[in-house]
Order: C-alpha cells, then sequence, then structure tokens
C-alpha cells in the first residue's frame, strides 16, 4: 500500500558518501545537480563516513535529507546494503517517477538529464535500470567477466559450503536469485556501471515487493554494489538498458572522465563520472572547469 502523505517530485538522487569524501566536492556536486535539474527534486545524501561529514548539508540546502548509516558500510555488498536503505526511504517518503544513482565523483554537466530519462522510460517500460551498459560512452564493449566467474565459483557446491550453515543459507539465496534472473534472460555478470545510473519508480517498486533491498546474504557474494543490482533488475523481470552511448545523456568511465571536459560537453553528456583525473587534469581543476560552466550558463 502506497503511504499517501509521500511528497510528489519527478525525482530522487541518491548519494552515497564513503570516508574518504571530501566535504565540499561532495557539496559540489549537489550544487551541479540543483544548477542542471529545474524539475522538483530531492537529494538523498547517505552518509557513511563514520564522522557525521554531511550532518549541516540538510539545513545548508532545503531539498536535502541527511542519513546517518550506523557505523561504515563499506564498498561491494556495504555499498548496496547502504544504497538499499535510500531507495527504501525515498519509496516511503517521496513518490517520485525516476531515482538517479550518483557517486560523489560525479558530476550533473547539461540540463534536464532526468526529462530524458523520463522519456526514455515511458518509451520502453520493459527497462527498469538505465546507464552506461554493454557498450560505454566511447563505444567500447564493457567486460563482465569477472562478475560471470565470481558468480560461478560462489554457486559451487563444496565441502566448505555444507559445513558453514549461515553460507549455505546465502548460497540458497544467491541460488535462487540467480535461477530467476536466468529464467528472465539475465546474462551471468550483466549490469550497469555504478558510478550514475537512473532506475524507474516501478523498479524500485518491485525491488521491494520482491524483498530484494537490504539482503545481507550478499556479503558472502563477494560481488560489487552494481553487478548485485545488474542480477536484481532481471530477478524481478526488468532490464537494462543502454542510455551511454552516441548523444545520450551520460558519459562514464570507471575511474576518471570518459573524455576530456570540452568533448563530453560537445557530445551533449548531462552527467558524468569519474572526477578524479583526465589526463594531467586533476578532480579539482575538473571540478573547477565545470564550476565555470555553469557561472557561465547563469549570466
Amino acid at each position: 500500500m502506497r503511504n499517501v502523505a509521500r511528497k510528489n517530485v519527478e525525482l530522487v538522487v541518491v548519494l552515497p558518501v564513503g570516508p574518504t569524501c571530501k566535504l565540499a566536492y561532495v557539496v559540489d556536486t549537489i550544487e551541479s545537480i540543483r544548477h542542471y535539474i529545474r524539475s522538483a527534486h530531492v537529494i538523498i545524501v547517505l552518509d557513511d563516513s563514520g564522522e557525521a561529514l554531511c550532518a549541516g548539508l540538510s539545513t545548508s540546502f532545503d531539498n536535502v535529507d541527511v542519513i546517518a548509516t550506523r557505523g561504515n558500510m563499506g564498498k561491494e555488498a556495504g555499498l548496496y546494503i547502504n544504497l538499499s536503505r535510500g531507495f527504501a526511504y525515498a519509496h516511503e517518503h517521496y513518490a517520485f517517477r525516476v531515482l538517479l544513482r550518483l557517486d560523489t565523483d560525479a558530476l550533473v554537466i547539461g540540463h534536464h538529464p532526468e526529462k530524458d530519462a523520463i522519456e526514455w522510460f515511458a518509451q520502453h517500460p520493459e527497462l527498469g535500470m538505465l546507464g552506461s551498459y554493454r557498450v560505454d560512452c566511447n563505444g567500447d564493449p564493457r567486460d563482465f567477466s569477472w562478475p560471470r566467474r565470481k558468480l560461478a565459483q560462489k554457486l559451487k557446491i563444496n565441502m566448505a559450503l555444507m559445513l558453514h550453515p549461515r553460507a549455505w543459507k546465502s548460497w540458497w539465496f544467491l541460488n535462487q536469485v540467480s535461477r530467476r534472473s536466468i529464467k528472465h534472460g539475465y546474462e551471468p555478470g550483466e549490469h550497469c556501471l555504478g558510478g550514475a545510473y537512473f532506475l524507474s519508480s516501478e523498479c524500485v517498486e518491485r525491488l521491494i515487493q520482491h524483498q530484494l533491498l537490504g539482503r545481507e546474504e550478499f556479503f558472502w557474494s563477494e560481488l560489487q554494489e552494481d553487478q548485485i543490482f545488474g542480477l536484481l533488475m532481471l530477478a524481478v523481470g526488468l532490464k537494462h538498458g543502454d542510455f551511454a552511448t552516441g548523444r545520450l545523456p551520460l558519459g562514464l568511465r570507471w575511474q576518471g572522465l570518459p573524455s576530456s571536459p570540452a568533448t563530453l560537453l560537445a557530445n551533449e553528456k548531462k552527467v558524468t563520472h569519474s572526477t578524479r583525473f583526465f589526463g594531467d587534469d586533476n578532480e579539482s581543476a575538473i571540478r573547477t572547469f565545470f564550476k565555470a560552466q555553469r557561472h557561465a550558463d547563469e549570466v
């Protein structure tokens, strides 16, 4: 049953913040969201810093909710658990059309990416996630071999598994989810890159209905967060969609920017990851470039 008290917004942005993040960069990412996204939206900051790094953001910005974790959750399945909490919170408190999951080293660099996502989901209702999928924004194929091998390894039955009841329970859960996903066409290991992706409201609804958020069994899997959600996407009967190739809005790479800041803008990219570096430019220089673009846009 839907919560009738939920606030109506077009977009929810979920932003996990870890212990190594710089507050100034978190603020810069939030400012990029607020500049380019003019639809009604809320930013949910998941403060996993362990030291209340983001505690003051909800008073500094009128559309930011801060949720502190109970101790550092870490990466891999810990990040999946943390994001699950954010997705569930979004569903409980807001009636939204799309959800944008962003790392803190991602930026919004163009106007209205949420409107593009809303339109794309409307045209392709079979999709639950939009991101950098089989081919990245530079036209290079993405490699799913590591999560495919990890899944195959974890789904084997061996004596060590038989002797540990907790591992057996986790194996059984992973086995059942994998079988359900494969039935819906899942290619083991497939996923969208975790730095930035869109989820439909229908996707979040199904993840909650199927009780697939916050499952601690995934700690045993050793899969990364984006690989876990890649598996779950097919488990709820939805698919991944490309939102990065050609002139599509996402310009993403796992480490560093996929191309120069100027090229990203020329290619009409609206969300980019990762700001950590490009060539000889460090994160400070990259953020300064995009901040200058925002200032120029205001004139």
